[in-house]
């Protein structure tokens, strides 16, 4: 996987995952943009990217989708459900019990029920025997989303979702990451126990900081900046009080 550059100009534009949080809070309360909507453009983006990976790579082989129990997860369901309408195969993965999808985000909860509405299933991964069978999937997979944990991971990954990440690891196909690599920390490049490996990171906004330092270049592969409807004078302008 390509890692990137220290002194990158995408480096120059890494903003802290808390002031992403703050535009993203602040484009939803100040500017009006429903979440629902910002969640539905960085799928979509994601998915496009996606896509182009697929073509590279010559596969028509089924997709895996993993998605973990915040809004990182809802951004999957959003790429599951737009590969599904353009034609792909695609699987869908819920690590933790499905039970836990009705405590999600309500932006979350609505992408998974739209997922299901077309007639889709969604695997569960809660435990020994669910691994094994995740294994085989991702073994057979053209390509393979993290999506299981975004900027606002603080502590290491526990179980399951650290046997998830070492499987998805170990296959062979390529691995895309939704907005920071699971078990990245996106503003110290620390390892939280385990992280996702990926060859491409669809990062939303800006660049995180910790992309670019301590073990940040090893994990995320090549990054591409989604943008995904923030107005740009809040970014011009976070981007100012940050310089």
């Amino acid at each position: 996987m390509a890692a990137n550059p220290p002194n990158s100009d995408l480096a120059k534009g890494a903003l802290p995952c808390a002031v992403v949080r703050e535009l993203d809070r602040r484009a939803i309360e100040e500017h009006g943009i429903p979440g629902l909507l910002l969640m539905e453009n960085a799928g979509r983006a994601t998915a496009a990217a996606l896509e182009k990976v697929l073509r590279a790579a010559k596969t028509t082989a089924e997709v895996v989708v993993l998605c973990g129990p915040g809004n990182n997860g809802g951004d999957g369901f959003v790429i599951a459900r737009t590969l599904h309408n353009r034609g792909h195969a695609v699987r869908v993965v819920f690590v933790g019990p499905l039970s836990k999808l009705a405590e999600l985000s309500e932006d979350t909860r609505t992408n998974a029920r739209l997922w299901r509405d077309l007639g889709r299933p969604i695997m569960e991964v809660a435990g020994p025997s669910d691994l094994a069978s995740l294994e085989v999937r991702l073994g057979a997979a053209g390509a393979i989303v993290d999506a299981l944990f975004g900027t606002g991971l603080q502590r290491e990954l526990r179980s399951p979702w650290s046997e998830v990440v070492t499987l998805a690891n170990a296959a062979t196909c390529p691995l895309v990451a939704v907005d920071v690599p699971s078990g990245l920390h996106g503003d110290t490049g620390e390892v939280l126990g385990a992280a996702i490996e990926a060859d491409l990171t669809v990062t939303f906004v800006a660049p995180k900081p910790g992309f670019f330092v301590a073990q940040g270049p090893a994990h995320t592969g090549r990054v591409l900046v989604a943008e995904i409807g923030i107005p740009r004078a809040y970014l011009e302008a976070a981007r100012a009080e940050s310089s």
